[in-house]
């Protein structure tokens, strides 16, 4: 029998580890506006809303085109529990106990990993600005 290290049911007694309240969405279906632009349809994952996490850079880059410039940013949501539904094609938002200045702000996922012991969930996002 395989014991493991942190007991699952401590994780919703750390809720100072996991300040962030985070949703997770996926892409519903695609409308057009008055335009005929495309204007996607996401909607929140039943039970994935309002789920404790916590967000740390990971890294970035800039893309310099003639008329632009893009910032990506890359970051890793630690979820505080086993979240197996998560596709690396949804996305997640912050909705929650975090500083105002990135509260409402979209990262589309794009790698979704486990602990061994299927208590975590550790998502790799990137942001484009």
């Amino acid at each position: 029998m395989r014991k493991a290290i942190i007991h699952s049911n401590l994780l919703t007694h750390l809720s100072r580890f996991y300040p962030t309240l985070c949703t997770i969405q996926y892409y519903a279906a695609e409308n057009r506006d008055s335009y005929g632009e495309p204007q996607p349809v996401w909607l929140t994952v039943p039970d994935y809303d309002d789920l404790r996490c916590t967000i740390a850079a990971k890294g970035g880059n800039e893309v310099k085109m003639p008329d632009m410039t893009l910032a990506i940013s890359t970051h890793t949501i630690a979820l505080a529990g086993f979240y197996r539904l998560i596709e690396p094609k949804w996305r997640v938002m912050l909705v929650g106990f975090i500083p105002p200045w990135i509260a409402g702000t979209i990262f589309d996922i794009l790698l979704v990993e486990f602990d061994s012991h299927g208590t975590l969930t550790r998502l790799t996002v990137q942001v484009v600005k």
